[in-house]
């Protein structure tokens, strides 16, 4: 788990713990009861293709993250239950993981 701080279209902010996951090639995913608090609204839609091979449409707003020590505007998908950091949030960064159980997650900028 990685903790990351987030910022809504009502300027509330809140730090949540979200998952990485290398298969999403997006930013960030967060359910919408998160996205409901901060404010956001629906902007668009996206198609996704899942693990199982389920074609699954979402909705996306734009969200603020603290990240890398600077705030971005970056583009969330509003689904699932948890917080998921994706591979294009991930871009230009190391990732190290500890692979057991409850095993720490590094991410820092590359050089």
């Amino acid at each position: 788990m990685v903790d990351i701080r987030l910022r809504g279209a009502n300027g509330q902010e809140v730090t949540v713990a979200a998952l990485v996951d290398s298969g999403f090639n997006g930013s960030l995913i967060i359910p919408r009861p998160l996205a409901h608090s901060l404010g956001l609204t629906p902007r668009g839609n996206i198609m996704g293709i899942l693990a199982d091979g389920t074609v699954q449409f979402s909705s996306v707003s734009g969200i603020g993250v603290h990240w890398m020590g600077v705030w971005r505007l970056i583009v969330a998908t509003m689904v699932g239950d948890a917080p998921l950091i994706g591979m294009n949030l991930l871009e230009g960064c190391e990732l190290k993981i500890a692979c057991v159980s409850g095993g720490s997650v590094e991410i820092k900028p590359l050089p």
